[in-house]
């Protein structure tokens, strides 16, 4: 079956699903959904680079973590370009396998306004490491998974199991949705909410 077609959308993870790094390191979303728990959080007066600064000084993140991130927020805080990313070299893939005349369709407009993403062939692992990351596909899914967890990001793996009709009644708040070994593409999204708040004096200390 072909995937994120209007026939066959893709559903989102949404913002609420669990988290369970930040949830080790902060408490937040333990007692409830995380994103009321985020909203109700006050701004700090020096509102100013929060989203990289609530990066920089989680001491549970080691520094490829936070390169990526960086480039993730160079790449997608002003959402000028599509936000789907291979996860493999660009020549390993056809973008014929994947969405409707150039378009990716999602169900819902909840956690994406439009309900849909316009594809543009870019590689992810091939942007970082001509920023010299230096990865493999196996490292960066690694990468993924922890900036998600952590809820900087919102992962979403472009593959059958995420169709909206596999995925109905699916309770994400209480089951971590990662991406798997076998990603090749990928759905990614910023937490917003993180150029909002200052979570710096929350973060437990590294477990590393």
């Amino acid at each position: 079956m072909k995937l994120g077609t209007e026939e066959s959308r893709i559903r989102l993870v949404p913002d609420n699903a669990k988290r369970e790094a930040l949830e080790q390191a902060t408490g937040l979303g333990r007692s409830g959904d995380v994103n009321i728990e985020l909203s109700r959080m006050k701004s700090p007066q020096q509102a100013f680079d929060l989203y990289l600064k609530n990066l920089v000084r989680n001491p549970r993140l080691d520094a490829d973590d936070i390169r990526l991130g960086f480039l993730l927020f160079d790449l997608l805080e002003h959402n000028l370009g599509s936000q789907s990313f291979l996860l493999i070299p660009m020549s390993d893939f056809h973008m014929s396998q994947i969405g409707e005349n150039g378009v990716l369709y999602f169900h819902g407009t909840r956690n994406c306004e439009f309900g849909y993403d316009f594809l543009e062939k870019q590689s992810l692992l091939d942007i970082a490491n001509k920023c010299r990351l230096d990865l493999d596909t196996s490292h960066l899914i690694s990468l993924l998974n922890r900036l998600h967890s952590f809820f900087y990001i919102t992962c979403t793996e472009l593959c059958e199991e995420n169709l909206a009709v596999n995925r109905i009644g699916f309770e994400y708040k209480y089951q971590e949705v990662l991406l798997s070994e076998d990603a090749k593409m990928v759905h990614i999204r910023l937490n917003e909410r993180f150029n909002k708040i200052d979570l710096t004096k929350r973060w437990g200390k590294s477990t590393k």
